[in-house]
């Protein structure tokens, strides 16, 4: 059994953007097919929580998602995602359906950040998570967010060092287990306005370098 969070923290952590109504979470600003896929996600997590569908209330419409219970259990959320998700290092940041499941979060997060990527994957455990930017300003960016920022995890204050994947056409090596990863997705998108502003800077002095 892993840790219990409140759907919130689970939903951002695997890259959902609904917006929280008291008990209620709004998914009409989210893609269709990204509701589809929590539909499906949490269908499977009820059963696989032992949890009788019978007799479990909840609502969930194309605009509308209220759960029938507080918390989720962590580990079992992300063996749901796992069994589901169709898996595809390629594809726009906002298919949360084929992202790597400790990956989709981190790839939703800094996406809207304006950082966009064009690859990514989390490793599944036999190599160091990895992600790839559409251009060289937008991986810089990335790669001193990763300097700066350090991650409370099972290792608290552990920091995120990024690295050339050279097999990979330049894209970046994060030198974290991919389980923390959901916890550095969460940290970004709390920070979110401020690392907005912090982007938007960094893209202005990028700009003045290259044309100097």
């Amino acid at each position: 059994m892993g840790r219990k969070l409140p759907w919130n923290r689970i939903l951002i952590r695997s890259g959902f953007r609904l917006r929280q109504d008291g008990e209620s979470f709004d998914l009409s600003a989210e893609y269709l097919d990204n509701r589809k896929y929590l539909k499906k996600l949490y269908r499977e997590y009820v059963v696989r929580a032992g949890i009788d569908p019978a007799s479990h209330k909840y609502i969930l419409t194309p605009d509308r998602f209220v759960p029938g219970i507080a918390e989720v259990d962590e580990d079992i959320w992300l063996d749901t995602v796992e069994s589901i998700h169709g898996g595809a290092e390629g594809g726009y940041p906002y298919e949360l359906f084929i992202l790597d499941t400790y990956m989709a979060g981190l790839v939703r997060a800094i996406d809207d950040l304006g950082l966009k990527t064009c690859y990514s994957c989390d490793g599944h455990d036999s190599e160091p998570p990895s992600i790839g930017f559409n251009n060289k300003c937008d991986e810089a960016i990335f790669f001193f967010l990763c300097k700066s920022t350090r991650v409370n995890a099972a290792h608290p204050q552990r920091p995120v060092f990024p690295r050339q994947r050279p097999s990979w056409g330049g894209a970046l090596e994060i030198q974290m287990n991919r389980r923390v990863l959901p916890d550095f997705a969460e940290q970004i998108v709390g920070k979110q306005q401020e690392l907005r502003d912090w982007v938007k800077h960094s893209r202005a002095i990028w700009a003045a370098m290259e044309a100097s």
